[in-house]
């Protein structure tokens, strides 16, 4: 029930009649006096806060700044500090805002070093209420408060916990997350980080049965506040209290998980959340000694195996689990395998949980969640057992986030993710593909997804082909191919005049190579870089769509016609303003490496110079290399770059038994081939190539 004009006489009928009518008497502040008892009673609206609020705002200011030694308005203060309590939060944004001119005077009334606890929560609510969702406010006030609340915590340990003023300082930490102030202007400023690391610390050094659970829910949650306002820097000057803090959250996920019937999935969610800053701050080895990362990595895999261990014994068990609980132990799981890799946990483990974490994975998904499955694309690779319509999944999460949600971001982890798979034939099969390729295709801006799929899976794809028959000029059994470093089976080569073939022999299944997709072969015999003896190939995806022959099609003719669309569709949104960072590289080649590993390396030279004939008989009419220097010749541009002239290929049949490359020149050479590469290798590793994979 609302109050009506005679029931409050600061209501909205007669509000500014009896402010004038009190300003006349000789206590202008008792339109105060009944004001408290009459809110316990009667439901204020939203309007007649406003109201109430701003018809009193000068008389509070008035108390709040009055002389200490005027006792009488000692209780006319208290009062109207209980009034701004119980109605800011009901006022509208714009009446809060008006009001902010009290800040200063209510950040000196909890200065005061004899306020009791009751007196600074209730001033503290009416600051935080007043700094809310405004960052044009300056933070002054919310920092001060912050320093007198932490202070209070600090220097009188006695009443320790202090749960009422823990969960104000809790408040006040959120409210300046929002402000964005950077750490070093914050610790120059302010006591509160100091003096919230000495609270944190005495409370981790404090029996557990001294604290109750909310009082702890309530420490773990500032733990994770004041990390999210200012960073990891908050450990840096105690490194000791992150070692301390992580060993008691290993503790507390223990003890919650082991009772799964009462499981409080916020405070897991934060205790998790602790943990993930916790390891990647592992990574930082300027913040962390040796030592004491080792400790802290120790413990979150000590988390990890206990949250797996549980999830799949939930599962197993047939237990009703909370789709909130597993949402919280796929983010953490998902991060500890992004940062610390696969070796950081049991085969066996992470064989057992990928189930559980795809099927969240595609939950999320079908959920229009983005944020979730994107945590698990970068550690898809390291999950073992993907089922095949993974690659449609993936093409899902981007399109769910066309056009209005983050789609861009979206479709550079993807194309990563899928590149980190393209040796995994089993997170896809022909028809899951046929199926990816038709959502693509009908959304326009992935385009980039669209042929970058094609590039790496379809080229590269183990599809029914057919062991060449004309012009056969070598059929070696019992090789082993690679895509990149990944092995694909063990198979038949078949080096033909139009083609280069590989066929599994326990599968039937192979792809097949046009030479002029084929960038370079050399012969490898560094079992540094690689640990068989190979023909290096390196395949130019990007050259072959426009040079496929016979032997290998890209696009059947629908896709075709389906990427030209798409690419007057991606120029009219480039118009449109939907321009992205992929239209820079689209022209650059894609490469892909492939290695053939025959049981019997003698061979090696021979498939080498059948390729080198072959390829003599497919000369490129769009070679970017010319003759006009002479065969075989490689010069150095003015940039650095080598450009290959002729052939360009070299092995020990042409170069002589005595003779040998300048190491530079070869150095040229790769950087020049990795230039064309979205990999992204560095100059050491040089498209996995080592000096002597080209000898």
């Amino acid at each position: 029930m609302n109050l009506s004009a005679e029931e409050c006489p600061t209501s909205l009928g007669n509000c500014s009649q009896h402010m004038h009518k009190v300003g006349e008497t000789s206590s202008k502040f008792s339109v105060l006096d009944n004001m408290p008892s009459l809110f316990k009673k009667k439901h204020i609206s939203s309007d007649e806060a406003d109201c109430i609020i701003t018809s009193i705002a000068n008389l509070l200011e008035e108390l709040l700044s009055a002389d200490k030694e005027m006792a009488y308005l000692s209780e006319y203060k208290d009062i109207a500090i209980e009034v701004l309590e119980t109605l800011l939060p009901l006022c509208s944004p714009s009446v809060s805002n008006c009001c902010k001119f009290l800040l200063p005077q209510l950040v000196c009334c909890i200065k005061d070093p004899k306020n009791d606890t009751n007196y600074l929560t209730r001033v503290s609510s009416c600051i935080i209420a007043l700094s809310l969702n405004d960052n044009n406010t300056d933070s002054t006030y919310i920092h001060e408060t912050t320093d007198i609340l932490s202070a209070y915590c600090v220097k009188n340990s006695k009443d320790f916990p202090f749960k009422l003023i823990l969960d104000k300082l809790l408040e006040c930490i959120k409210v300046l997350h929002q402000y964005n102030d950077e750490y070093e202007f914050i610790c120059s400023h302010y006591e509160w980080p100091q003096n919230t690391r000495i609270l944190v610390n005495r409370f981790l050094k404090t029996k557990t049965e001294l604290i109750t659970d909310d009082t702890r829910v309530s420490f773990f949650c500032l733990v994770k506040e004041v990390v999210e306002t200012v960073g990891i820097e908050w450990f840096a000057s105690d490194v000791s209290l992150l070692v301390l803090l992580v060993l008691v959250l290993v503790i507390q996920i223990r003890i919650s998980l082991d009772k799964p019937e009462s499981i409080n999935t916020q405070i897991l969610a934060v205790y998790f959340y602790i943990l993930e800053m916790a390891i990647r701050c592992v990574e930082e080895p300027s913040f962390l000694e040796d030592s004491a990362a080792t400790k802290i990595a120790s413990s979150v895999r000590e988390a990890a195996l206990y949250s797996i261990e549980y999830w799949v014994k939930a599962k197993e068990e047939e237990e009703n689990l909370k789709e909130e609980v597993e949402v919280v132990l796929y983010r953490f799981i998902s991060c500890v395998l992004t940062i610390g890799g696969a070796e950081m946990l049991p085969e066996d483990l992470i064989w057992k949980c990928s189930p559980h974490l795809f099927h969240v994975f595609q939950r999320s998904i079908t959920n229009g969640d983005c944020t979730t499955p994107r945590l698990l694309l970068p550690c898809l690779r390291f999950l073992p057992n993907l089922p095949e319509d993974t690659v449609i999944s993936i093409v899902d999460l981007i399109i769910s986030q066309f056009p209005d949600g983050e789609w861009k971001e979206t479709i550079d982890e993807a194309i990563e993710c899928v590149e980190s798979l393209k040796s995994r034939s089993e997170f896809y099969n022909n028809e899951t593909l046929a199926k990816a390729r038709t959502r693509i295709s009908a959304t326009a801006p992935n385009l980039a997804l669209y042929s970058r799929l094609c590039e790496i899976i379809e080229m590269i794809i183990l599809s029914e082909v057919s062991q060449p028959t004309e012009g056969v000029r070598l059929s070696q059994p019992q090789v082993v191919a690679y895509m990149e470093r990944e092995s694909v089976g063990e198979g038949t080569l078949c080096v033909a005049e139009r083609q280069v073939t590989w066929i599994c022999r326990s599968s039937g299944l192979g792809f097949s190579l046009t030479y002029p997709s084929i960038v370079l072969h050399a012969i490898s015999t560094d079992l540094s870089t690689f640990p068989h003896e190979c023909i290096y190939v390196v395949v130019d995806a990007s050259r072959s769509e426009r040079h496929s022959r016979q032997g290998i099609s890209f696009y059947t003719t629908a896709a075709a016609q389906n990427l030209e669309d798409l690419k007057l569709a991606e120029e009219e949104l480039v118009h449109d303003g939907y321009n992205s960072d992929e239209s820079d590289s689209e022209d650059e080649s894609k490469n892909v490496t492939i290695r053939f590993v025959p049981s019997d390396v003698t061979v090696l030279q021979q498939i080498y110079n059948e390729m080198c004939a072959c390829q003599e008989l497919n000369p490129d009419e769009d070679d970017d290399f010319s003759d006009e220097e002479g065969d075989g010749f490689m010069a150095v541009d003015d940039e650095g770059d080598a450009v290959i002239r002729g052939d360009g290929w070299y092995s020990s049949q042409n170069m002589g038994d005595g003779d040998s490359l300048e190491l530079t020149e070869v150095r040229h050479n790769m950087r020049h081939i990795s230039n064309h590469s979205p990999n992204g290798l560095d100059e050491n590793e040089e498209d996995g190539m080592d000096d002597s994979d080209v000898i």
